[in-house]
């Protein structure tokens, strides 16, 4: 018995050392998107595969052991009395743990799977979320001429003349700089001042900023909702002007119309700064964050070389890129840009969909691997139990019993056992997950939605499980079966 259990564990582990090993190589391929050299590697570790070792070693004592122990205490005389035959439906004590088993895995299956369809319902949420901007044919190009010694005069005078040429292109519909882009790395903050607010190093919230031009709100598809957007007359010696977010007027100035109201930000002997105009509220800096205080200013009245040029187009955006970048190395060879991608491509970096996706993706796979084993489960507990039975079955159908009672009988006895598990899995999924509540994004940790769905698949599986060894034992041939007894 313990050499059976050993065979069958080393063969389970060296196909599961082979299948994990081409699955890290499939995650070790993953990029991070985005300008961070971020990577997984999952080289060879001989540490995991020691433990791999030590799991198939530990699997086989306990599985082999309980049969081996058992089988030693068998009384000879009932068991050539018997046949040979066990008590697989009697309800005897080793029927029970088969059933105790099987309702475990059911249990912990279903528990798994709605753990990867709150994940999966997440990211359907977060991939419908109005993120304040329009992400679609939207190209993103990064570059910074003051990496060639670019001053602030000549940087200004490429920036007017890239971005000329840019629009003059056919299927551009519109280009705009700005200093950083919605949910990128380069995110920047300050520290703001309302007026009659005394400044001092602890007082003022730290409020996100961008640094952008005229077009921006435009191109992007960023309302104003009142006041006015940036133009060409905010200019560095003109007053200071921002334009703020719905959340930075509710809080600096609620009740209130925020229009001609000032702050000042960044340090405290800085000037002030008139609010003329109120975006709508949208997302800056994560994905998952809540609705967040943010203002802008103008890119003309706060010089930044670092800056990445975004391109609304009418066409798949990639297709210009290399036009684009032509342009800017007409007017510059030596010119480095970098970073160039589309919008829909930067909202999947780390601080966009690609945590919450990669998160979806591997609990839907441990969720998959989970329901692969309940089915096996089932099956085999089910399936042994018809040929443990196949004399009364016999027996049963001789005395008139028609197939779809036999059926009925067999199903009855799967059946009972998926519900055991669901009730025990269910009552278990609403205690796990409400430690997953931070992790969703705007569904709750008992979702009703998740819990319905994942059931009735685990129930329509589990009844194929159930169905085809239940099928097998209608075909049992009372005759063969009333000879062998």
């Amino acid at each position: 018995m313990l050499t059976e259990s050993l065979l069958l564990s080393i063969l389970g582990g060296f196909a599961g050392g082979v299948l994990g090993a081409g699955l890290s190589r499939l995650i070790s391929s993953i990029r991070v998107p985005g300008d961070i050299p971020v990577h997984f590697d999952f080289s060879f570790d001989w540490r995991v595969f020691a433990c791999l070792g030590a799991i198939v070693a530990v699997c086989a004592v306990l599985v082999g052991v309980a049969p081996a122990w058992r089988a030693s205490r068998m009384d000879l005389n009932t068991m050539l009395r018997e046949g040979g035959r066990s008590d697989a439906g009697s309800g005897g004590i080793h029927n029970r743990g088969r059933s105790a088993l099987v309702v475990a895995q059911v249990a912990g299956s279903l528990v798994v799977l709605i753990a990867a369809g709150l994940f999966l319902r997440s990211l359907q949420v977060a991939s419908k979320m109005d993120l304040g901007f329009r992400a679609d044919s939207l190209l993103n190009l990064n570059f910074d001429p003051s990496q060639l010694g670019y001053d602030e005069e000549r940087g200004t005078s490429f920036f007017r003349e890239w971005k000329e040429r840019v629009i003059g292109m056919p299927a551009v519909e519109g280009a705009t700089f700005a200093y950083s882009v919605p949910m990128g790395t380069n995110n920047d903050s300050a520290r703001v001042w309302k007026e009659g607010q005394a400044p001092n190093d602890r007082s003022g919230p730290g409020i996100g900023l961008n640094r952008v031009d005229e077009d921006y709100f435009r191109v992007l598809g960023i309302p104003i909702l009142y006041g006015r957007t940036f133009t060409a007359q905010d200019q560095e010696h003109s007053a200071p002007v921002a334009i703020v977010n719905e959340k930075m007027a509710e809080r600096l100035w609620p009740g209130e119309n925020p229009l001609g109201h000032h702050f000042r930000f960044g340090a405290a002997d800085a000037p002030m700064v008139e609010v003329v105009g109120v975006a709508r509220n949208g997302k800056y800096n994560w994905l998952l964050e809540d609705q967040q205080p943010y203002f802008y200013v103008p890119l003309t009245q706060r010089y930044s070389s670092l800056r990445v040029l975004q391109v609304r187009t009418s066409v798949p955006p990639t297709t210009l890129a290399v036009s684009i970048e032509g342009a800017a190395r007409d007017l510059d060879p030596n010119l480095p840009v970098f970073g160039v991608t589309t919008m829909q491509e930067s909202l999947g970096g780390p601080n966009g969909f690609f945590l919450i996706r990669m998160g979806a993706t591997f609990a839907a796979s441990l969720g998959g691997l989970c329901l692969l084993l309940a089915v096996v489960g089932v099956y085999g507990v089910i399936s042994y139990a018809v040929s443990q039975r196949t004399n009364e079955i016999g027996i049963r159908m001789a005395l008139g019993a028609q197939s779809r009672d036999v059926l009925r009988l067999v199903m009855r006895q799967g059946l009972a056992l998926v519900g055991i598990g669901l009730a025990v899995g269910l009552a278990l999924s609403f205690g796990v997950t409400r430690f997953m509540r931070n992790l969703l994004f705007r569904i709750g940790a008992a979702d009703p939605v998740t819990f319905s769905a994942v059931s009735l698949l685990l129930i329509a599986v589990a009844l194929v499980a159930c169905y085809v060894p239940a099928r097998r034992a209608t075909r049992v041939d009372p005759l063969v079966a009333l000879r062998e007894e």
